[in-house]
């Protein structure tokens, strides 16, 4: 799995499996599904993720040193 932040678009994206992307499912506004061809769930996205997941989500989200010329951004998620 593998997940990444784009702050610049205020969006998520969790990779749950490698594969040939076919479909994207819009399951509600801030939430869209990518499918491969058997319905198999490849990745999640979701839109607008700081409102989604609360202002904790921001708070906790960091950029490593070592990745900032990447683009990369850490996250890690409260309970």
């Amino acid at each position: 799995m593998k997940i990444q932040y784009d702050p610049k678009v205020d969006a998520v994206y969790i990779e749950l499996a490698k594969g040939t992307y076919e479909v994207s499912r819009e399951i509600s506004d801030s939430v869209v599904v990518d499918e491969d061809k058997n319905g198999k769930i490849l990745g999640v996205e979701v839109l607008d993720v700081s409102r989604v997941l609360g202002p904790k989500f921001r708070a906790n989200t960091q950029r490593p040193s070592r990745f900032s010329n990447t683009g990369a951004v850490l996250h890690r998620i409260s309970k």
